[in-house]
């Protein structure tokens, strides 16, 4: 039994244009900012289309007592595209919607606001229930796959969670428990360090980042020393703690400051660092190209590593799952990564 209940709008230009989805590459976290405005009254106000100031919906409305989902989830819905899209997997466009970005690879989630202006726990809760199921149908990872609106177009929202960004790190947490059945290792580190390096994450900018750059460099991993943590030393710092036996969570605290300092970069080095991410059809980035630059190191040419995945990148992986004895569904995930590593850099 699905956890929401299907009510939907009827099609038209505002909030249920009838326009395909191209795809779910993330979900998106909304608030509604209507105090005590609920599910229903949201799905009243969208169905009642002529009234609306300009086009906006979402696919899913979450209050204290229900969920309803307004738009399908193979359909469209005017929720995150006011500004260009800051999440490259998120940009796209259609014959049929041109320039529509997460509006076409997305799905939308709102959150209902009591009285005053807060989430009950009884919505929140709700809502880390949708999204497992959300994960669980399409696939995808609640610590990178779920986003707020704020992510992709730097807008407010959701509110409280833009102001407390450790209260969504929170949500994700708890939806990854619910639908893995144990605490994500990002959840388990302390927040501070009884060393003098400081501890550093995705996001981070300081001499400290180019020192931490430098350190990896020293074991193969091949990174521009300019001080921002992006995705490519994340992924070199996941994959140093995975052959480190530390927690792979990607935050460098003070056992990764220690072993990094510590080991021997002879035995650490990898001439491939594979990313610690899912990759499907789609998606772009530095993430992609890392495993195009593998997939053809293991004799499975996907052409030019251009970071974008594409027909020829999703053929090569499949052959290559096929020939790991896999599942060969075209997706990058852990299983996928372990056997290309064993390939490429062993």
């Amino acid at each position: 039994m699905s956890v929401w209940q299907d009510k939907y709008i009827v099609v038209n230009s505002k909030s249920r244009p009838s326009f395909k989805l191209l795809g779910v590459r993330k979900l998106v976290i909304h608030y509604t900012a209507n105090n005590g405005g609920t599910a229903m009254n949201h799905f009243n106000y969208f169905n009642n289309y002529r009234s609306l100031p300009r086009a906006a919906s979402a696919h899913i409305f979450v209050d204290r007592t229900q969920a309803l989902c307004i738009v399908p989830l193979n359909e469209v819905a005017y929720h995150a595209n006011d500004k260009p899209s800051l999440i490259p997997a998120l940009r796209a466009t259609a014959s049929y919607y041109k320039g529509g970005n997460a509006n076409l690879t997305s799905i939308g989630v709102e959150m209902c606001m009591e009285r005053n202006g807060t989430f009950h726990p009884d919505t929140i809760s709700r809502t880390e229930d949708v999204f497992v199921e959300l994960c669980r149908r399409y696939r995808l990872d609640p610590l990178t796959d779920i986003v707020r609106h704020y992510d992709i177009t730097r807008k407010n929202c959701p509110a409280p969670w833009v102001s407390n960004p450790q209260a969504f790190t929170n949500f994700k947490n708890r939806v990854y428990a619910k639908l893995k059945g144990t605490v994500p290792p990002s959840s388990l580190p302390s927040t501070t360090s009884s060393s003098s390096d400081p501890i550093l994450r995705k996001g981070s900018r300081s001499d400290a980042v180019k020192s931490l750059q430098s350190y990896l460099n020293k074991f193969g991993y091949n990174l521009n020393v300019d001080g921002a943590f992006g995705p490519l030393t994340q992924n070199a710092v996941k994959d140093f703690q995975r052959k480190n036996d530390l927690v792979v969570d990607g935050i460098v605290g003070e056992k990764t400051w220690s072993k990094l300092k510590s080991a021997s970069p002879a035995q650490q080095s990898s001439k491939f660092p594979l990313p610690s991410v899912i990759l499907k059809y789609g998606y772009h980035g530095s993430e992609v190209r890392q495993l195009q630059e593998a997939l053809n190191e293991a004799g499975f040419s996907c052409g030019r590593a251009d970071g974008v995945f594409g027909k020829k990148t999703l053929t090569a992986l499949k052959s290559f799952q096929r020939s790991a004895s896999l599942v060969v569904d075209g997706i990058y995930g852990n299983k996928t990564r372990q056997a290309l590593h064993s390939k490429v850099n062993t």
